[in-house]
């Protein structure tokens, strides 16, 4: 459809284009070295917002932010695990997504209350420009996951992240470009061919730039594992942005072989889209009851998700509801809205923010699932043709003409019905649908619904018109459930705001690494602790202090399996690496550095080349001595070797007994960023200190010993202190263990 425009609408399209031109030539003035992007934003958006108008495409810009950290990571050389890209930008994709998502659900309520056709969704370019980012920035938060908790697919994460700010740039040329008709108003100026050469350009860093870089991290988990299955998750929904871009862009496509190309209809999209749609529904639902490493992480959790799966596929068949997509998802939906509640009853997994959000996020999707799979193919209408006092049925209900008026207000010209609505001959209200003509719009013609809303069925009703007769022609629908999209949006777009609060220290079930349980050590007759009990998870890194000879060296041996606790267990998760780095060096002075590493691969038996050995030197700065001998290292040096030595593990358990000894700024830091490049890759970090002022910003829980147990388990900030107590028992304990490994500094 062809829409002229009115001279006053050219006027308002050039007095657009002005402003725009202007932001873009302030925007180009503004960059120079130094300037963040940030800071050009707010430049674009000063000059838009003092010209009168309101800045566009708020939702996609945020997704940039993450793009570039991401890139930039890259070029500089880090792997993904080293960085915190991820981390640092999650603020930008969560808000990005959320606004995004909003945008979406905003706009089929929009279609729905104002177009006067029923319907929500029409598979139109302008609609399908939204929604290919949307499943491309949502298949980049699975694949986050995956990265942040287990330290995988960190080179795709960057190209999801960039491929994600390209299609956020395409959507941009498909709507302003002209290259697609669509109902919507389309610009067709000069934007097509620059954004053409931007969004390919794009695409060749989103695949060059991180597959150049060395692969790092562990493989994935077979797909029975929740690391497996959030992968498939994330390739069904590139499949389906995959699907909706080529359909979008099929009468462009099929002008390489046809002269007279076609675009493809809604009954395509709903054919193809929909089955995995309701495939994704049923996804969700399994997927949070997986372990990571295999497994189901609780059974009987599982058992009842299935439950509620199959009980309410029975239940919706027995109602008379046989469409299959619909049953399907519709079933999965209520599967997930119980399984989420039951996880939010977990209080572990209540404390965790992020957790919140992305439960959250997944009742909303849940709720909108419902609502799809039954205002779609199970609403019924009818265009009805009455006279005053007339009365037609759709369904089991019936619409009587009260009157027809005419008038008008201050910019429009209107007509307006007034029908009272029946249901088992019960009155259930009046609905007053109106045909405007604004001023403004010349001779366009726009509608003003209304409805009966419920939170089962809802009667909507458009006027189409008058007929030759001068008899109202309205549409009446019955839309069953379509209320729960708004519902399931609004969710959807509020409670992942949980997310942007700090992530408190992790710990669900599946996720603990080491576990204490009543540790105890006695030399002698002389109880060093007793009664030490604690768990420790994936993801974190906690502070263990005490006074000297409180038994700090000796607790941590006992963690790495070093040493035996005189009653009690140490217990650590199966085939985890432990990885421990206590006062000895554990190195060969008569060897380089490059020959020490060389040993302790091969006696780990890591299938490591000497690249690997060369860049972990790089890791610690200590590239440039590779091939000198470590016998003639300072203590700071060898203590850099050594922490190579045991990074070069890639530790899941990473115990490091006062790890800063000898080493001066510079390096303090570099210590301080491995380890928390460690925990981002998931590992669990234990680390002896007595500088409490520069490495209780590090953890996100501290354990004190003092008084022969266990005195505090709790966040650093709420650590308030204690008066050194000198033990001999644990000043014995800590000589002897020193004795063994190494010189006696520190304990």
């Amino acid at each position: 459809m062809i829409v002229l425009k009115t001279s006053r609408e050219l006027a308002i399209m050039r007095e657009a284009c002005r402003i725009s031109a202007k932001a873009l030539r302030l925007a180009g003035e503004a960059v120079e070295p130094g300037v963040s992007t940030w800071e050009i934003d707010r430049v674009v958006r000063r000059a838009i917002e003092e010209e009168g108008g309101k800045p566009n495409f708020l939702g996609y810009g945020g997704f940039a932010v993450p793009a570039c950290l991401a890139l930039a990571q890259c070029l500089s050389g880090q792997s993904s695990s080293e960085g915190s890209w991820f981390r640092l930008s999650r603020p930008f994709i969560i808000l990005a997504w959320l606004f995004l998502t909003a945008g979406i659900v905003l706009g089929a309520w929009w279609a729905y209350m104002e177009l006067g056709w029923g319907g929500y969704w029409a598979w139109d370019p302008v609609e399908n420009a939204s929604l290919v980012p949307w499943l491309i920035a949502t298949a980049s938060l699975h694949t986050l996951i995956v990265e942040d908790r287990r330290g995988k697919l960190g080179r795709v994460n960057v190209a999801m992240m960039v491929l994600t700010t390209v299609s956020a740039f395409f959507a941009t040329y498909l709507v302003r470009s002209g290259v697609i008709d669509s109902v919507h108003a389309f610009g067709d100026g000069s934007v097509g061919t620059p954004l053409t050469i931007f969004v390919l350009g794009g695409l060749v860093i989103a695949l060059w730039i991180p597959f150049a870089t060395p692969k790092t991290g562990k493989p994935l988990a077979g797909l029975e594992s929740r690391e497996g299955f959030l992968t498939l998750v994330a390739w069904v929904l590139l499949a389906l942005a995959v699907i909706i871009l080529v359909a979008t862009m099929w009468p462009v496509i099929s002008k390489l072989w046809s002269t007279a190309p076609r675009g493809l209809d809604a009954r395509f999209y709903n054919r193809v889209c929909l089955p995995l749609g309701a495939l994704l529904v049923v996804m969700m639902a399994a997927c949070p009851w997986l372990g990571w490493g295999g497994g189901l992480r609780n059974k009987k959790g599982f058992f009842a998700v299935i439950g509620a799966f199959v009980v309410s596929a029975g239940v919706i068949w027995a109602l008379g509801y046989h469409q299959p997509t619909a049953l399907l998802g519709a079933s999965a939906a209520v599967a997930i809205v119980l399984g989420a509640v039951m996880l939010l009853a977990d209080k572990a997994n209540r404390s965790q923010p992020v957790t919140i959000g992305a439960l959250g996020a997944h009742i909303g999707m849940a709720l909108v699932a419902i609502g799809i799979s039954f205002s779609g193919p199970y609403t019924t209408d009818r265009e009805m043709i009455l006279a005053k006092g007339e009365s037609s049925t759709v369904g089991s209900y019936t619409a009587t003409l009260l009157e027809l008026g005419e008038g008008r207000r201050v910019d429009h010209e209107f007509i307006a019905a007034r029908l009272e609505i029946f249901k088992d001959g019960k009155s259930i209200g009046i609905v007053a649908p109106e045909r405007r003509l604004y001023d403004k719009f010349g001779t366009m013609q726009f509608s003003e619904v209304d409805v009966i809303p419920g939170l089962g069925n809802e009667v909507y009703a458009s006027l189409l018109g008058l007929d030759e007769n001068s008899k109202v022609v309205v549409k009446v629908s019955v839309e069953p459930l379509v209320n729960w999209l708004w519902i399931g949006g609004t969710i959807m777009c509020l409670l992942p705001l949980a997310g942007l609060r700090r992530r408190k220290n992790p710990a669900p079930e599946e996720a603990l690494l080491l576990e204490l349980v009543r540790v105890a050590k006695v030399y002698g007759v002389k109880v060093v602790f007793k009664d030490v009990s604690c768990a420790l998870a994936a993801g974190s890194v906690s502070l263990l202090v005490g006074g000297n000879g409180a038994g700090k060296s000796t607790l941590m041996r006992i963690m790495a399996g070093l040493s035996r606790p005189s009653a009690g267990a140490a217990n650590v998760a199966d085939q985890a690496r432990v990885g421990y780095l206590g006062h000895a060096t554990f190195l060969y002075p008569g060897l380089t550095a490059v020959e020490n590493l060389a040993f302790w691969r091969d006696a780990y038996g890591l299938k490591l080349t000497r690249d690997d050995i060369m860049a972990g030197l790089a890791r610690v700065g200590l590239e440039a001595h590779a091939h000198e001998r470590a016998g003639v290292f300072s203590r700071g040096m060898a203590q850099r070797l050594n922490l190579a030595r045991v990074l070069m593990l890639a530790p899941d358990v990473l115990l490091l007994d006062e790890p800063g000894t000898g080493l001066d700024v510079a390096s303090l830091a570099l210590l301080r960023r491995e380890i928390l490049a460690a925990r981002q890759r998931g590992a669990c970090v234990v680390l002896i200190s007595h500088d409490l002022a520069g490495d209780a910003p590090l953890a996100d829980r501290l354990l004190a010993l003092e008084h022969r147990k266990l005195a505090y388990d709790g966040s650093p900030a709420g650590f308030g202190g204690f008066a050194p107590v000198e033990t001999l028992a644990g000043a014995a304990a800590e000589a002897s263990e020193r004795a063994q490994g190494g010189p006696a500094c520190c304990a």
